[in-house]
C-alpha cells in the first residue's frame, strides 16, 4: 500500500506494465500510483532488478528516467 502523506489518502493503482527506462535498454517493471486526493503520481518498481528491453516491448508505457 501507498500513501499520501500530504492527504492522509491511500494511493490507488493508475496503471500497470509502465517502464522505468535508464538508458542502455536498462528497464525497471514498474506500476503507477496516484493520489485521489491532491493527484500527485508516482512510480513503484517494487524490489525488482532491471531487464534488457532492447526492443522496448516488455512493458506497455516507458517513462525515460535523468540522471
Amino acid at each position: 500500500m501507498y500513501a499520501c502523506v500530504a492527504c492522509r489518502k491511500e494511493m490507488r493503482c493508475l496503471k500497470n506494465g509502465v517502464g522505468l527506462d535508464y538508458g542502455n535498454f536498462h528497464v525497471y517493471p514498474s506500476d503507477t500510483f496516484v493520489c485521489p486526493g491532491c493527484g500527485i503520481q508516482i512510480a513503484s518498481s517494487g524490489n525488482v532488478n532491471a531487464i534488457y528491453d532492447k526492443d522496448y516491448k516488455s512493458q506497455e508505457t516507458y517513462i525515460k528516467m535523468e540522471g
